[in-house]
């Protein structure tokens, strides 16, 4: 941590339990039970739908390289159909010199026979309000340099998630429906940013994941957390989805 920000991750499975501005005191992850880290998708022969999720795997090596910097590894990881698979997960955790923004980076090593198609990195799961002021938005740069804004909590698109995904979900792909690699997640007063600050030029999505999900196909509202019954923990989760089709070796 730094004066400005703190991060916080889990000791056991390397979810990422807090993101907090230590000035205004706003704290990006309001539901610390969803909290995650990676995802990846492997699929198999006869079974496309083989992800992998952080929160379910075991840290198997933390290293803190200084006060500001740290790596997390994850040998063998387990898909949920595959069990265990010869990948591991490197995720490098780094606080700028400023110490007002955090960078994730990861590195996925493929030793299995199965080709990694998805990396999702990093998983920010456990989004709500900020500070009560009302629920988020996301914004984003049109063509004009006009700010955009994207309502996601209300009225999430069913249509998205219910043809293969296992939420509902919102895409924003980049370049298309964004132009520039970055949006800002806002409440109106306060919020944070999530882009991608690649060497070289890249394809990917900005991915937002409604949990647990809608109470039924003609619900479109945020779930109401005292309706829930059994009572789940509710929240959004944002992440930026690669593609990188990565094989053996």
């Amino acid at each position: 941590q730094t004066d400005k920000l703190r991060v916080e991750i889990d000791a056991v499975n390397g979810s990422i339990v807090s993101v907090k501005n230590r000035i205004t005191g706003l704290e990006a992850i309001k539901e610390p039970r969803l909290a995650d880290s990676f995802r990846l998708l492997v699929p198999m022969h006869g079974r496309r739908n083989n992800y992998i999720f952080g929160r379910k795997q075991r840290l198997s090596e933390f290293k803190m390289i200084s006060s500001g910097e740290a790596m997390l590894i994850w040998h063998d990881v387990k898909g949920e159909a595959s069990g265990t698979l010869s990948v591991t997960v490197e995720m490098h955790v780094s606080l700028s010199q400023t110490g007002e923004d955090v960078s994730f980076g990861v590195k996925v090593i493929n030793n299995d026979k199965y080709t990694v198609e998805e990396v999702w990195s990093p998983v920010l799961a456990g989004l709500k309000e900020f500070k009560g002021a009302g629920l988020p938005e996301v914004h984003s740069c049109d063509l004009c340099g006009n700010l955009k804004k994207i309502r996601l909590f209300n009225g999430l698109s069913l249509m998205q998630g219910y043809f293969g995904t296992h939420r509902p979900v919102y895409l924003l792909t980049y370049p298309g429906k964004v132009l520039l690699p970055w949006v800002e997640i806002n409440d109106g007063e306060e919020g944070f940013y999530l882009g991608v600050h690649n060497e070289r030029q890249d394809s990917f999505t900005f991915c937002f994941e409604l949990h647990p999900q809608h109470g039924s196909w003609a619900d479109w509202e945020w779930p109401d957390e005292k309706k829930l019954k059994p009572k789940k923990p509710v929240g959004l989760l944002a992440s930026i989805v690669h593609m990188p089709f990565i094989g053996r070796g």
